[in-house]
């Protein structure tokens, strides 16, 4: 049975009246579609309880996924206006806690320890790479629900430690080749850096750029605030190693850096009044360098990466 064109605005009318003007308004539509936002619960490779949030996509099989990776002494709830800025553009975004920050302080099947990022040695943080393996692990998972494109994974580092961390998992992404038919890694095709620095703790950048595919395959976006002398100093150091190891084209330059006139350091950078500029130009290049590259989905039925043991002093 079809209605014709003439009982339509008839129809409309009766609509309200008949469901007792159960009707949404354009408003509350609009609010029924909003991506969710939630939190959820993981696992790193060496047993820490990873707490994150998770900030639902919008393009099915071709939702980016991303991971934003806070800074030391940071928590994931201070990227929430860049995760929601992120997912504007349809992506679906994941912001964990890193170890011995926020909620993410426990060791499974160890209840007598407490992680606290001010009592942690500095070679600890290096495990933090587990920690993001993790939130990959979830991207996985949610890839093969085809709800994101894993293929199209970018790394968003916060300060000094989220901006090394992302670059060195990065690098340990591309370092897992193909086993056989299966593919274990080398999913990141893009990593954006806040306050970039060649190495923080005992985590160095540098070890990776050896690797071409690491320099060759992945673009980068740096986002510098160089108002700080020390901060562009580290910038630029970055920027040129990243330069000599790439041994591309000029016309393929796959380093970007966006200089910013402030001395606040990592995502903080977005408080200044450039913020909806420097956003505008972060979505532009997940759409040049990511988006557009139009990779193949595929289910994904195997990940590798092997773990730095945990270890913590009691």
């Amino acid at each position: 049975m079809s209605c014709t064109s003439r009982s339509l605005p008839l129809l409309a009318l009766l609509v309200p009246v008949l469901f007792g003007g159960m009707v949404m308004s354009p408003a509350q539509a609009q609010q029924s579609r909003e991506p969710e936002v939630e939190e959820v619960d993981l696992v790193s490779k060496d047993g820490v309880l990873i707490k994150a949030n998770y900030y639902h996509g919008t393009e099915d099989e071709d939702t980016v996924p991303v991971i934003v990776v806070h800074g030391e002494g940071g928590q994931r709830s201070e990227l929430d206006g860049l995760a929601k800025a992120l997912q504007k553009e349809g992506h679906a975004v994941l912001v964990p806690d890193l170890r011995g920050h926020g909620d993410s302080t426990r060791v499974q099947g160890r209840p007598d320890i407490k992680l606290d990022h001010e009592k942690m040695r500095p070679v600890e943080f290096s495990a933090a790479i587990n920690d993001i393996e993790a939130c990959k692990k979830f991207f996985i998972k949610v890839n093969n629900e085809q709800k994101v494109n894993i293929e199209n994974l970018c790394l968003v580092g916060s300060g000094p430690l989220g901006s090394v961390l992302s670059f060195s998992y990065a690098g340990e992404d591309w370092l897992f080749r193909p086993f056989g038919r299966f593919k274990q890694g080398q999913d990141v095709k893009a990593v954006i850096m806040f306050s970039p620095v060649m190495r923080d703790k005992t985590i160095q950048a540098a070890g990776y750029m050896d690797d071409l595919s690491v320099m060759q395959e992945i673009s980068y976006f740096m986002v510098v605030n160089n108002n700080s002398t020390s901060a562009s100093r580290d910038a630029t150091r970055f920027e040129d190693a990243l330069n000599r190891a790439s041994r591309v084209k000029a016309d393929e330059k796959r380093i970007i850096r966006l200089d910013v006139p402030t001395t606040l350091e990592g995502a903080s950078i977005l408080e200044v009044k450039e913020s909806e500029e420097i956003l505008r130009q972060v979505n532009a290049f997940i759409k040049l360098r990511v988006v557009d590259k139009n990779h193949e989905w595929k289910k994904r039925e195997r990940t590798g990466s092997s773990p730095i043991p945990f270890s913590q002093d009691k």
